[in-house]
C-alpha cells in the first residue's frame, strides 16, 4: 500500500476528514518543465486520484481544470516557472480549496 492511501486511512480511522488535490499541469513557456513532468503522467496520476477520492468518498480538490489552458498546459500567466503556481495562480487556487475543505467539514 502506498504512502498516501495509508495517511487517507489513519486519517478516516481518526475521524479526520480528507481532501485529495490534483497535481497542476506544467508548461515550458517559462523554462523547460515537461520533460521531466511528462504532462501525460501529471494527467494519469489525475486520474488515479479522482477514481480514489470518489471511490473511498473523499473529496476531490480539481485545481488541474482552473489552471490549464486550452493546449493542456499550465496557464502561463498564472506561474513564473512552469511548475509552480504565482499570486494570481494562488488567487484562483484558494476559493476553490476553501470550498472542498467547507464539503469535506460538510460530509
Amino acid at each position: 500500500e502506498s504512502y498516501p492511501m495509508s495517511m487517507c486511512d489513519m486519517a478516516r480511522a481518526n475521524n479526520i476528514k480528507v481532501v485529495l488535490a490534483s497535481l497542476t499541469p506544467v508548461c515550458d513557456y517559462h523554462r523547460p518543465q515537461t520533460q521531466t513532468r511528462p504532462p501525460e503522467k501529471i494527467n494519469a496520476l489525475n486520474q488515479w486520484i479522482k477514481e480514489y477520492t470518489a471511490k473511498n468518498h473523499f473529496v476531490y480538490l480539481d485545481y488541474y481544470s482552473a489552471t490549464v489552458d486550452d493546449k493542456g498546459f499550465f496557464k502561463a500567466e498564472i506561474t513564473a516557472d512552469g511548475l509552480h503556481p504565482n499570486l494570481a495562480g494562488y488567487q484562483i487556487m484558494a476559493p476553490l480549496a476553501e470550498k472542498a475543505i467547507a464539503e469535506a467539514l460538510g460530509k
